[in-house]
């Protein structure tokens, strides 16, 4: 004998009459208890998990020479100020904006002077949260040219180097007076300002050369300088010149890989720059609390 299946139809009307009122009126409630739990979980999930947190915006200034304004990077991104600024939206969750205002060839008297009378400059300054300043390459590049300037006793002085003396002079005023003016503008002080030093390019070719020993002390009392005025107005330093030329300054910095001297003998490379921003990041990880205003 086969039994036959009967082909059935569990449409809801057919399930609740099978189950009858009793446990019809049970499974409404026990469906009812379950709905309310789910709802229960959803919304403590949604009290318990943080919103979004917004970026904060971030105002930067670059002040500086061409290493600052981005030469030697093969394109703009690669350079150390806008790698910077990318690693303090990283690091911050902040949404930086970069005001570089930094000019080919300048010496630190012309920055001193923008930022003493141009009002893009002065209103950057003021609404900045970072501000850096590398300058001095140029300062130290042009004292060395009029020591070399045919004939001997261009640069004046019984040993030719009067040029070079007033130059690291020069430098060191117009640095405290940077630092002093810019810490005259800023609004806020948790505003962090950064020098960058000033590293030696052509190290090795100036002591394969002999004239090493002459320029390395002045380059190393402008440094001096900066370090001391760093501690004194509470500012910070990116070492560059150790970076690129070692601890006792004689390294070359080609062989690192910072300089192409078949590009270009002075400005960094994109390595270089990457370098550059690197030593900024450090500062900024340190002094910077938060990104927020």
């Amino acid at each position: 004998m086969r039994l036959r299946a009967r082909n059935l139809r569990l449409t809801p009307t057919y399930v609740l009459r099978r189950l009858g009122p009793t446990r019809t009126r049970d499974l409404v409630i026990l469906l009812g208890i379950l709905l309310l739990g789910a709802l229960a979980v959803l919304f403590f999930v949604n009290t318990l998990s943080p919103p979004p947190r917004e970026r904060s915006v971030l105002q930067y200034t670059a002040l500086g020479d061409s290493i600052t304004s981005g030469s030697g990077a093969s394109k703009a991104s690669n350079s150390w100020v806008q790698r910077y600024a990318r690693y303090i939206d990283e690091d911050f969750h902040a949404r930086t904006t970069v005001v570089n205002l930094a000019e080919p060839g300048a010496k630190s008297t012309k920055i001193l002077s923008y930022i003493r009378t141009r009002t893009e400059d002065r209103s950057a300054i003021a609404h900045s949260r970072v501000i850096t300043v590398g300058v001095g390459t140029n300062d130290f590049f042009y004292a060395k040219e009029s020591y070399r300037q045919f004939p001997f006793g261009y640069c004046g002085g019984a040993d030719n180097q009067d040029c070079l003396r007033s130059m690291v002079s020069l430098f060191d005023a117009n640095m405290d007076a940077i630092v002093e003016e810019i810490q005259s503008l800023i609004e806020t002080d948790a505003a962090s300002i950064a020098l960058l030093n000033v590293y030696y390019p052509d190290a090795a070719l100036n002591q394969a050369e002999g004239s090493f020993y002459i320029f390395e002390p002045y380059l190393s009392q402008m440094n001096e300088h900066l370090r001391e005025l760093a501690q004194s107005h509470g500012v910070q330093i990116a070492d560059a010149h150790s970076e690129f030329n070692g601890a006792d300054g004689t390294e070359n910095p080609v062989q690192k890989g910072y300089i192409d001297p078949s590009v270009d003998t002075v400005h960094p490379t994109d390595a270089g720059h990457l370098a550059i921003a690197n030593l900024f990041r450090l500062i900024s990880q340190r002094v910077l609390p938060t990104a927020s205003h």
